[in-house]
């Protein structure tokens, strides 16, 4: 594993907030036809920003990708390295007892052993969504999806080379 890469994904990196909806707004807002009318990327010949897509996509994913989302508690003494049923905690009865009282626990788990995310980028995408879904998910929705499309739409336009294709759709 990379030191780099775990200390970047720690949970108390300062500006991750910043960079993760920075990289996912890059992402998302791009748009592969270039100011909405055709031709309309040919007037910046350069290319930057099809090269600033793939490069943000990039790091967003591998940013993403690091480490597991939460550690594996260790095995206690006497348990094998199989998996336990659903619902089965040991006691036979199938149904977990509360052991504690704090507020943010999970069933049948102490404070200690309430897993912790490991991955900041990780927690900042679960946090999607908490507030108001609908608000969070449809930008993210409507820009991946027209990300995605643009594989087939350069393909198959009437105008040749109106629409920019994008190669990071692999």
């Amino acid at each position: 594993r990379s030191l780099w890469l775990k200390s970047a994904t720690a949970i108390d990196v300062p500006y991750a907030s910043l960079l993760f909806y920075s990289l996912l707004n890059t992402v998302i807002s791009f748009d592969p036809v270039g100011w909405g009318v055709p031709y309309g990327a040919s007037v910046s010949r350069s290319g930057a920003p099809a090269r600033v897509l793939e490069k943000a996509a990039q790091v967003l994913i591998v940013l993403l990708d690091h480490g597991p989302s939460v550690p594996t508690p260790p095995l206690a003494e006497g348990e094998e390295g199989g998996e336990k049923a659903a619902g089965d905690d040991g006691s036979g009865g199938g149904v977990a007892e509360s052991k504690g009282e704090g507020e943010g626990e999970r069933e049948g788990e102490t404070p200690s052993q309430v897993p912790m995310p490991t991955n900041v980028y990780r927690a900042l995408l679960a946090s999607l969504g908490r507030d108001n879904p609908r608000e969070d998910f449809d930008p993210i929705y409507n820009g991946l999806v027209r990300l995605l499309n643009n594989v087939h739409e350069s393909a198959n336009v009437y105008l040749p080379g109106s629409v920019m294709t994008i190669d990071c759709h692999q």
